[in-house]
C-alpha cells in the first residue's frame, strides 16, 4: 500500500507496534468480562432445585457480559479493518488510540454495574453510565479515522468508495449511542435493546463492508489482467 507520508520523518511510523499493543489490550478486556459472572454460593443444606434457581437469577449478568463481549469484539473488527488503510502513525494519533483503548478497558465497570442494577430502582443510573461510556468510545474511535485521514497517514491508494462507506459507518456511531442512553431517562430497558441493536448494526455494516472490499479487489484485478 502506498501513502504519501515522507518516510524521512521521524515523528512519523508504521502501524506495527500500536496494532500490536491494542490487540493485547481488546484481548485483555474482553477476558475480564468473564468476572463479573460469579459462581452462586449456596448453604451446605441447600435444596437440589437451589442451584439451578441461582443460575437462573443470574441472568442479568450473563445479559450485559454478551452485550458488552459482542459490542468489544466488533469494536476489535473495526479497528483491525480501520489499520488495513491506515498506514502509518505519528504521536497524536498514538494518543488517540490510547483514548480509545482506555474506553476499552474500563468496559468491564459499566458491564458489572449494569448487571447489578439492571432490575433495581437504580437501573436508569446504571444504563446512562453503560451508554455514556460506548459514547465516547465511538467519539473516540471517529477520532482516530479522522485524524488519520486529516493527517494523511492512510493509503492514498485506496479507492474513494472505501473512505465514505468508512464515514458511513464511524460518523454516525456518536449521535446513535448519545441516542440510546437518554433513553434511558425514559426506560432503561429500552435503551438496553438499542445498544443490542446497534451491535448488530455495526456487526452487520461490517461484513457488508468486507463484501464491498472483496468485490472491489477482485474487480480491480480484472481490470489489471
Amino acid at each position: 500500500m502506498a501513502s504519501d507520508v515522507p518516510s524521512n520523518n521521524p515523528s512519523i511510523m508504521n502501524t506495527g507496534r500500536l496494532e500490536a499493543f491494542s490487540d493485547g489490550v481488546f484481548a485483555v478486556a474482553i477476558t475480564l468480562l468473564i468476572l463479573n459472572i460469579q459462581v452462586p454460593s449456596l448453604p451446605p443444606n441447600a435444596g437440589s432445585g437451589r442451584l439451578m434457581q441461582a443460575l437462573l437469577a443470574s441472568w442479568p449478568s450473563y445479559l450485559s457480559y454478551m452485550l458488552s463481549f459482542v459490542t468489544v469484539g466488533i469494536t476489535w473488527i473495526n479497528h483491525h479493518q480501520m489499520f488495513k488503510y491506515i498506514t502509518h502513525t505519528d504521536h497524536a494519533l498514538l494518543f488517540l488510540n490510547l483514548l480509545l483503548l482506555m474506553c476499552i478497558t474500563f468496559i468491564p465497570f459499566p458491564t458489572a454495574l449494569l448487571a447489578q442494577y439492571i432490575q433495581s430502582d437504580q437501573q436508569q443510573t446504571a444504563s446512562l453510565v453503560y451508554g455514556g461510556l460506548f459514547t465516547i468510545m465511538s467519539i473516540a474511535f471517529n477520532g482516530v479515522w479522522w485524524y488519520a485521514v486529516w493527517r494523511k497517514l492512510t493509503d492514498t491508494d485506496a479507492h474513494p468508495p472505501h473512505y465514505r462507506n468508512m464515514a458511513l459507518r464511524y460518523l454516525p456511531g456518536p449521535a446513535l449511542y448519545l441516542v440510546a442512553t437518554l433513553f434511558s431517562l425514559v426506560n432503561a430497558w429500552i435503551s438496553v435493546v438499542m445498544y443490542f441493536v446497534l451491535a448488530a448494526f455495526y456487526a452487520l455494516s461490517n461484513m457488508s463492508f468486507s463484501r464491498f472490499g472483496t468485490g472491489e479487489s477482485k474487480q480491480s484485478e480484472l481490470l489489471n489482467e
